[in-house]
């Protein structure tokens, strides 16, 4: 698995697509980081070679991996989540300081119990926002909030001069009152300050940033303004989006997603 930050990447190894990274004599479940370095987003002080971020196995072995602006994020097959890099926005009263080698950068640690005690099997990274999707289907954030990309009630201190955030894994409510059945999530993605998710039924949920309508409103005026800290712009709560009813969508018939994807200000679906 591979995944690129703003000037980061990370590799999670036993994956045969990555054949050409024979030469480092990988084993399953190693993760590998290049680029930028700034903030400790690589796990290590290189930033002229490829560097090989070493953790506890006590966490068990890496299963997935996601790289934010200076932040890096990576699931364990025992239901840990690690991070490493700037950490100002996750760093609370649930997280675990790890001990670290000399030179080594600073890393927290999330146990499984923060995730309603099931394993996290998927992650994306915002720009300073954790999306988590457990194999149960639920989806899990935490970091910076000031844009509503954490998809969930979020209160500012009243002493804080910075932005809005939250350090702890919350649970994202999908309301689908319609159905009143529970949402399953297969898939989730994250752009800079905006966050997507795809249900089993092939429905795209969007909230945070919609300046650019990357969250599937084409009005920024139709975004969610409401409640005791409106954010002008924004969706605080997850919406389904629907596709606009016009001849270029009319060869699809009640329209299902299969995968999304965001970057930093748009969002994609391919859809049948």
């Amino acid at each position: 698995m591979v995944s690129a930050g703003l000037r980061h990447a990370l590799v999670v190894s036993g994956i045969q697509a990555f054949d050409h990274l024979a030469p480092f004599s990988l084993a399953d479940g190693e993760v590998l980081s290049w680029g930028a370095n700034r903030r400790g987003q690589l796990g290590g002080t290189s930033i002229s070679d490829v560097v090989r971020f070493t953790f506890n196995r006590l966490y068990g072995k890496p299963v997935c991996c996601s790289a934010g602006a200076q932040h890096s994020v990576v699931a364990t097959d025992k239901g840990y989540v690690l991070v490493f890099g700037d950490l100002r926005y996750f760093h609370g009263p649930q997280a675990v300081d790890e001990p670290r080698a000399e030179g080594e950068s600073r890393c927290l640690s999330f146990s499984r119990h923060l995730f309603g005690g099931r394993p996290v099997v998927q992650v994306a990274s915002g720009w300073s926002h954790i999306v988590g999707r457990t194999d149960a289907g639920e989806v899990y954030t935490w970091g910076r909030a000031d844009l509503g990309q954490l998809g969930r009630p979020t209160y500012p201190s009243v002493d804080s001069v910075g932005p809005r955030y939250d350090p702890t894994p919350g649970l994202v409510v999908f309301d689908d009152s319609e159905n009143g059945r529970p949402v399953k999530i297969v898939d989730v993605a994250a752009g800079s300050e905006h966050s997507m998710a795809l249900d089993e039924n092939g429905r795209i949920w969007t909230w945070g940033w919609n300046e650019h309508g990357m969250c599937g409103i084409l009005s920024v005026t139709d975004s969610d303004e409401s409640g005791d800290h409106p954010l002008h712009g924004c969706l605080q709560r997850p919406t389904c989006v629907t596709f606009p009813s016009s001849n270029t969508y009319q060869s699809l018939r009640d329209p299902k997603a299969i995968a999304i994807g965001a970057g930093y200000g748009h969002s994609l679906a391919f859809v049948y």
